[in-house]
């Protein structure tokens, strides 16, 4: 039974942390992108029964392109390693004059 209520366990801090990194990854590929280099830092959110600390850094790569990492660090009673996601930005680009609808 101990074991069981262990993997049982193990199973929900995976799932929950899983979909803190989705959340997160879907989160930085909706950033506009000229509000990038705004979102630095650290917030408390949650995904489900786990409490977590996002904490993102942005670094440029050239003028058109950035990298986003976000790093999951659970806080709460559900506690597992750290996860990091990292997501790859470029500019959009400007509308073609000589484009039609």
């Amino acid at each position: 039974m101990f074991q069981v209520a262990r993997h049982t366990r193990t199973s929900a801090v995976v799932g929950y942390r899983s979909a803190a990194v989705t959340s997160a990854a879907d989160w930085a590929r909706g950033l506009r992108w000229d509000s990038i280099d705004g979102v630095v830092g650290c917030s408390a959110d949650s995904a489900g029964l786990m409490a977590y600390t996002r904490c993102t850094t942005v670094q440029t790569l050239t003028s058109q392109s950035k990298e986003i990492s976000v790093v999951i660090s659970p806080t709460g009673q559900l506690v597992t390693s750290p996860e990091t996601v990292i997501v790859y930005r470029t500019a959009p680009r400007p509308a073609s004059p000589f484009y039609v609808n």
